[in-house]
């Protein structure tokens, strides 16, 4: 069978990602102490965490099965080196310095810096661990 398109890869990461923040969101809800009211707030919006510990698994399986069967380039290993780099080092590092609003006690996230930018980078994460990794069929 044919290799799958650029496309569909593309399509498939949006998918994933979508169904990983869904569920999330639907188990921050559900397990929340504070059914009824609001039961989301700014920390519940923090996803970068869980999306990054998607993308790199899926991407070590991935990387796992394929140098055992010798299938493996060297634009996958930068793929997956930048994703490792990336998801565990840069992101945390950012969120850290910049993320948080250290004025307020207990620090909260900042909206853009603490929420939107990481839950990106991480979301990039996992375009990249499945446009340069998923193999559907060979």
């Amino acid at each position: 069978m044919a290799q799958p398109s650029f496309t569909s890869r593309l399509t498939l990461s949006f998918v994933v990602i979508l169904i990983s923040i869904g569920l999330q969101l639907l188990l921050k809800i559900s397990s929340s102490d504070s059914a009824g009211t609001s039961p989301i707030n700014k920390e519940d919006a923090v996803l970068w965490k869980d999306l990054t510990i998607s993308a790199v698994v899926s991407f070590s399986v991935y990387a796992a099965t394929r140098v055992q069967e010798a299938q493996f380039n060297q634009y996958q290993l930068m793929a997956l080196v930048g994703v490792i780099v990336l998801s565990c080092a840069i992101v945390p590092t950012y969120v850290r310095w910049y993320g948080y609003d250290s004025t307020t006690s207990p620090p909260v996230p900042h909206r853009w810096r603490g929420i939107v930018i990481p839950n990106v980078l991480s979301a990039v994460s996992i375009v990249v661990a499945i446009v340069f990794g998923v193999n559907f069929a060979q």
